[in-house]
């Protein structure tokens, strides 16, 4: 149910570095923007690829199981604090 609403979300760039090599690409802030767009594109992906991860297990009734290396900061300090 979810995963075709998902697939239709997503839209890969055609090509990232089609414009590379233009003149106005040399202003630093332009870049700075594109980098940030680069980014959140690929932020973009990982959370497509959970949200698959997801109904993979919802479909197969399987549970997730918590892996350590995917601990955040915000946690680890209030158990430092406690």
């Amino acid at each position: 149910m979810f995963t075709s609403k998902i697939n239709s979300k997503y839209r890969p760039a055609s090509n990232l570095d089609k414009y590379e090599k233009e003149e106005y690409m040399k202003n630093p802030l332009l870049r700075f923007h594109l980098d940030n767009l680069y980014k959140r594109r690929h932020l973009a992906l990982l959370k497509l690829r959970a949200a698959e991860i997801k109904t993979k297990l919802s479909e197969n009734n399987l549970e997730a199981k918590p892996e350590p290396g995917l601990s955040t900061a915000s946690c680890n300090t209030k158990k430092s604090l406690q």
